[in-house]
């Protein structure tokens, strides 16, 4: 078997590339082989650039480590493949490359200092010699990544990108292959934008005139299918929208470990890209910000239209969101001002600045939204983007970052024309006219005054009763549907706050960000000044949840239920949940029937945590079938991952039949990507003695997990079925 670099996935050994993304295939890394020793290593080209080692080989060509030998400055040299030097098309790609990358002036972009061939024909790039790993490597290893982590390597992959539009290139490959992660010593890392083999440039006229805009035919579909617009699949004209959507793509696995479709074929994966809708990301992780999650998506719409325009409009609405969820890594680049840093600090008697962390985010949070708000209102039709002058013709960043609530799909109004004009002085006039201006005054007064009533009708002790907060809380529980209310942030103040009312939104506000020490903090305090706060003392056990203080928070739970009068549904699901991470298997069973009981009989995750806790339990599998099929039929029968449960539940109690149709159901609720469903339908096909089934599932679930820890194990089996079916292939003959 032949294994991809970039995706993982095995071929057999007639196969030379990866269909997916166009990478060499390698043997397996665990067999010893002799690697032929590399007759380019050692050549010196065209006098200057010695070849000193081989780095990696891709689809076009093999990239070396190399010496200048006129400065002696390490480089990068790509070399055209020996076997594409005579294919023309192969070789204008390899020069589009070399011109793409040479118009881009920008940090985040990888740089090409020269382009030659060599008497022999060898054709070759020279690039910068970039010190790192593969955004692949680091997503295999570590994804899904933390939001702000995530957001800063996707600003930064964004602004090449821009440079790159802005410069009438569209990449159209972009994916984690093709960004180069840049790690320096005691410097932040820098991200590089690879790998502009394919793309068009919208300006090139070195054909006599007309314009080079693709080495492709209409209706071709080129780039790696993982990673394309639906208008790519299509074989469409592309526009900037379609690198959007690749970036989009790629955000989206960096955040929940995995693309939003995958199939077993290019056609399969490109018909997905062009009809299905991708899969919530915040059903994938829960703890992602709703606002983060509506940034993927709009990237992702399956309209160019509706997407943002080009990679600048979409690193702007990105980099808008993180600077209002607070995410301080966001920034890129940017670092906190001395000032901004002693809002946010207290300086010791030795002269020493301790810095709040979370108080300067908040800061850095309010001084964003108030400037979007200001920009917003000042700037009239024209509006300055990365230092020129551009007509805004879609919600500006700054809108989104002032209002969390507008929804991905709104129509976008141009803001090319007002009623008052096309430059600033005459809405200026207009305001100045004594009637608007006592209008305006009156209306002011009247706003202030109402806010002043409602202030004071909803906070005048700062005193919250019991389930006063139940509409924020019905959504607040933990488990395998974690999903911390969109409300929690609303009416988050950034002064001190005073009462128990307001350290409540604000613990609220720490979790929706993911701050869980200050949240603690605050959320502690609600309750030191209102003991009788059911729905401070759940929160408060979420908090500590995701600190793995499992005791506190299972006592926080119980606080919460005992406070309601022993009828809270969604902290009694908590402490389940707080008792089964601590192995209390019995209790926590117990604390979700409670639920269950709380809610009127009706909770489908409390059936299902039930439902799998029994199916852990030797001999208990049989109990499982019940509350897994109460979870299926309260999903009003779509839950893939109780009837993969219930699947095995029944396999364990040998009534085949119903276990294959459960573990079928759930692979086809998940469009056929169920990895585990595929392996525990293959024991059970090879169980019952269907080789033939059996071969097919365990391929499957090759195809679809192909570095999972029981793969040595699938591939013995594999073999042994291929050889008991060749065996009844003989008999029957």
């Amino acid at each position: 078997m032949l294994e991809c670099p970039q995706c993982g996935r095995l071929f057999a050994t007639d196969v030379k590339e990866c269909p997916e993304d166009g990478a060499v295939l390698r043997a397996d890394p665990t067999i010893a082989a002799d690697m032929p020793v590399d007759p380019l290593v050692g050549r010196t080209f065209d006098d200057k650039y010695r070849l000193d080692a081989r780095l990696g080989e891709g689809g076009m060509g093999t990239v070396y480590r190399a010496t200048h030998l006129l400065i002696e400055r390490p480089v990068a040299v790509k070399v055209l493949n020996p076997r594409l030097v005579t294919d023309e098309s192969a070789r204008e790609r390899f020069r589009r490359e070399a011109r793409a990358a040479g118009r881009l002036q920008h940090s985040n972009a990888v740089a090409v200092t020269d382009f030659g061939e060599t008497s022999d024909g060898l054709v070759y790039i020279v690039m910068e010699l970039l010190e790192g790993r593969p955004m692949r490597e680091l997503m295999a290893h570590e994804a899904p990544l933390d939001p702000a982590r995530a957001v800063s390597l996707m600003l930064q992959a964004a602004a090449a990108v821009a440079a790159a539009h802005d410069a009438g290139v569209i990449h159209r490959d972009l994916k984690p292959g093709n960004i180069f992660v840049v790690q320096r010593p005691n410097a932040p890392h820098i991200v590089k934008v690879l790998d502009f083999g394919i793309a068009k440039l919208g300006t090139d006229t070195t054909d006599g005139g007309n314009p080079i805009n693709t080495l492709t035919g209409t209706g071709v579909m080129i780039g790696t299918p993982r990673y394309m617009s639906p208008e790519q699949c299509d074989g469409a004209e592309l526009t900037p929208a379609s690198d959007v959507y690749s970036l989009g793509v790629i955000l989206y696995e960096m955040l929940t470990g995995q693309t939003p479709f995958s199939g077993a074929t290019p056609l399969s994966l490109a018909l997905k890209h062009s009809s299905e809708p991708p899969r919530p990301l915040r059903e994938l992780v829960a703890t992602i910000p709703p606002a983060l999650e509506q940034t993927v998506l709009r990237a992702l719409a399956k309209s160019p239209l509706e997407r943002p325009q080009d990679a600048g409009e979409f690193r702007r609405e990105l980099y808008a969101v993180a600077e209002r969820l607070g995410l301080e890594h966001s920034a890129g680049f940017s670092a906190p001002t001395l000032e901004s840093l002693r809002d946010a600090g207290t300086e010791t008697p030795s002269g020493r600045l301790v810095i709040d962390i979370e108080l300067l985010r908040s800061n850095r949070a309010t001084a964003q939204t108030s400037e979007a708000i200001i920009s917003e209102t000042a700037e009239g039709d024209i509006i300055q983007t990365g230092g020129r002058p551009a007509v805004q013709t879609s919600p500006t960043p700054s809108a989104a970052a002032s209002s969390s609530a507008a929804p991905s799909s709104a129509p976008r109004a141009s803001r090319a024309r007002t009623p008052f004009g096309r430059g600033g002085a005459t809405w200026k006039a207009w305001l100045m006219q004594p009637p608007v201006l006592v209008g305006l005054i009156c209306i002011a007064v009247l706003l202030l005054a109402g806010m002043f009533a409602l202030l004071r009708s909803s906070r005048r002790l700062g005193v919250v009763g019991p389930g006063a907060m139940q509409g924020d809380e019905a959504e607040d529980a933990v488990g395998r549907d974690l999903a911390p209310s969109e409300q929690a942030p609303r009416g988050r103040s950034f002064t001190q706050p005073s009462n128990a009312a307001e350290f409540y939104q604000n613990g609220a506000y720490y979790i929706s960000v993911h701050s869980y020490d200050a949240a603690i903090r605050d959320l502690r305090r609600a309750v030191e000044l209102q003991p009788e706060f059911p729905e401070a003392h759940n929160r408060l056990g979420r908090a500590l949840l995701r600190k793995g203080q499992y005791d506190e928070a299972a006592g926080a739970f119980r606080t919460a239920v005992k406070q309601s009068g022993g009828n809270y549904p969604t902290a009694q699901y908590n402490l389940g949940f707080a008792l089964q991470s601590q192995g209390k298997t019995d209790d926590a069973i117990s604390a979700y029937n409670e639920a269950i009981k709380s809610r009127g009989g009706k909770y489908a995750d409390a059936h299902f945590q039930i439902g799998s806790l029994l199916l852990a339990i030797p001999g208990r599998s049989g109990e499982a079938v019940e509350p897994l099929r109460r979870a299926i039929e309260e999903n009003g029968g779509r839950d893939p991952e109780a009837h993969f449960k219930l699947g095995a539940a029944l396999a364990q109690q040998k009534d085949y039949p119903n276990a294959e149709s459960a573990l079928r159901e759930a692979i086809n609720q998940r469009g056929g990507d169920f990895p585990y469903a595929h392996y525990n339908l293959a024991l059970l096909y090879e169980t019952t003695g269907r080789t033939g089934e059996a071969i097919r599932e365990f391929e499957a679930f090759l195809q679809q997990a192909p570095r999972d820890e029981n793969r040595r194990r699938v591939e013995n089996s594999l073999r042994d079925l291929r050889r008991r079916a060749e065996r009844e292939g003989d008999q029957q003959q």
